[in-house]
């Protein structure tokens, strides 16, 4: 791999690595330090795991499914965070194991994941160190065991990233980044610049009155991406992505809605401003407000017909504590 391309895919990680600011990209600003995992997957009440099942319509049925295989298991611990998570694959094959371990701070500590594939294994293990505010400032990375990068950030007295130093290999990248606060002691603006290839990674945010984020812009090198997203009663109830490549049109990639509690209802796909492809859901839920049954219809060519056919069914058998 090319030292650009290298410094490309780091510097993508690096932004990751920026949204875990505490006021930089969240839906609320003042909800970004109190979510756990169970927020972060829109799940009520003191899940304890859950199994997730899916089958696809038997031919072309629009009533009739195959039969259910598991395709997801997930573990929380007792504060709503990730334990254990194992995906499997069409044929109910374990694709990969994923486990997170915490400090005392119930802080991630070390996340690792294992996949299976058919001729070879690959784990991937992150170890992460902390100072005594509980700021990231050490993130290191194997693969199979061997170290594939390291990254040691600074923050400044607002808890956001100003500098960070990568090192993959042989190549180290220093990296300084700007913060700009509104009034209301927002994130509105963070400029990232490199000491390699003159990379400047720039992002926005807008916020409404409620704090709430209505827009988000991403200039990564020469990709540029837009995200806009309304809300009701405080909940989102429609987001949109927007790519505009370098000839400065803007092209919408795909509109998500949401009903009252923030699960997903349709999902409208686009290519070049197209609209090609519709997912509609439907729930049924249990006593918690959960989904425990999602059933997916698609629409493969909307601009012509207003049908939708039978999926995917997916269903969730919920444990609580």
């Amino acid at each position: 791999m090319s030292m650009k391309k290298i410094v490309f895919t780091i510097c993508l990680l690096l932004i990751f690595t920026n949204c875990h600011n505490k006021k930089s990209v969240s839906q609320k600003a003042s909800d970004k330090d109190e979510q756990n995992h169970l927020q972060v997957e829109n799940l009520q009440g003191n899940v304890k795991e859950f199994l997730l099942k899916q089958a696809y319509p038997l031919g072309d049925s629009q009533t009739e499914f195959q039969e259910l295989k598991t395709s997801a298991y997930y573990i929380f611990n007792e504060a709503g965070n990730y334990n254990k998570m194992q995906f499997f694959n069409d044929f109910g094959k374990l694709d990969s194991h994923n486990v997170y371990r915490y400090n005392e701070a119930g802080l991630v500590a070390e996340f690792e994941t294992k996949d299976f594939l058919e001729n070879e294994n690959t784990e991937i293990r992150e170890l992460n160190t902390y100072n005594d505010e509980n700021q990231l400032t050490h993130k290191k990375t194997f693969q199979n065991e061997r170290v594939q990068y390291e990254v040691y950030m600074v923050y400044d007295t607002e808890k956001n990233i100003v500098e960070s130093k990568i090192i993959h290999g042989t190549n180290v990248i220093f990296k300084t980044t700007e913060n700009f606060l509104d009034d209301q002691d927002r994130v509105i603006k963070i400029i990232e610049t490199s000491d390699k290839d003159n990379i400047k990674n720039i992002q926005s945010n807008v916020y409404d009155d409620s704090g709430n984020l209505i827009k988000h812009e991403a200039n990564i090198g020469s990709l540029k991406f837009r995200n806009e997203f309304t809300y009701e009663n405080g909940k989102r109830a429609e987001a949109k992505y927007y790519s505009i490549p370098l000839s400065g049109k803007v092209f919408l990639d795909r509109t998500t809605n949401y009903d009252a509690n923030e699960n997903i209802t349709k999902v409208s796909n686009y290519e070049n401003g197209v609209l090609k492809t519709v997912f509609n859901y439907e729930y049924e839920f249990d006593t918690q407000g959960n989904w425990i049954k999602k059933t997916t219809y698609i629409n493969r060519n909307p601009e012509l017909e207003e049908d939708f056919k039978l999926y995917l069914l997916e269903t969730r058998e919920i444990t609580y504590w």
